[in-house]
């Protein structure tokens, strides 16, 4: 049985996916020719709809970077914020499909970028946290 805490969070992150979720494409790929071979759509597994939230982690600089790296005049006396990796946040598919490293998401918004999963890490919630590399569509 899950704790009141964890029946909350995840109450929350479904509404937070519902209001501030945009839609993605899950396009699962293969490389059938081993580990290193082209990508290719697989022929197994079928793409799926979800909700992703999409964020960047901000990676902060200590005060000896900047004197390390000055940018300009000498009155440089904070942190640095610099953007981190590009992730995304998503539940499991309509039938509990997953994600695997490899696979390409696709927004769905009219830009139709497209990314590969470059590492997925599930949160102990049901969700999951991807981290993602920008990419071409597959072919």
């Amino acid at each position: 049985m899950s704790s009141l805490f964890a029946s909350l969070a995840g109450l929350a992150r479904t509404t937070v996916e519902r209001v501030h979720g945009e839609a993605v494409t899950i396009l699962p790929m293969d490389r059938p020719t081993g580990p290193n071979g082209k990508r290719q759509a697989s022929s197994a597994r079928m793409p799926w709809q979800v909700f992703a939230l999409f964020y960047r982690e901000a990676e902060g600089v200590d005060r000896d970077m900047i004197s390390a790296f000055p940018r300009g005049g000498s009155s440089n006396t904070g942190g640095v914020m610099r953007a981190g990796r590009h992730t995304a946040s998503v539940g499991k598919g309509p039938q509990g499909q997953l994600p695997i490293e490899g696979d390409v998401l696709r927004q769905d918004d009219g830009s139709l970028a497209h990314f590969e999963i470059t590492a997925i890490d599930p949160d102990g919630l049901g969700h999951y946290t991807l981290t993602l590399a920008t990419t071409k569509a597959p072919t």
